[in-house]
């Protein structure tokens, strides 16, 4: 079944980039402490964009829970469900119609 197991894909990672870094810097010799960093430096970039969006996204959906959004919504389209969780604005903002 492999290295690590289908569901520890934090372990699969770890292990991908270390053997990444092993090969780089070992056996091609074209990595440099530079490229590390430059690598580092994406990482944090793109980890805290996904997180500003994330953090925002929650942000609107208590904002939208607080003024009861989700009852308003069942009040004037009777198929949908009334909500009781601060989950349901998320679901609602992240699912297209």
């Amino acid at each position: 079944m492999g290295i690590v197991k289908p569901w520890k894909n934090l372990k699969a990672g770890v292990i991908a980039v270390v053997y990444s870094l092993i090969v780089e810097g070992l056996v091609l010799r074209t990595l440099s402490w530079q490229k590390v960093i430059d690598v580092f430096r994406g990482t944090a970039l793109t980890t805290s964009s996904i997180f500003l969006v994330v953090a925002t996204a929650t942000a609107l959906g208590q904002i939208l829970l607080f003024y009861n959004l989700p009852t308003l919504l069942n009040w004037h389209h009777g198929f949908l469900q009334p909500c009781k969780t601060s989950a349901c604005p998320r679901t609602m903002i992240m699912i297209p119609y």
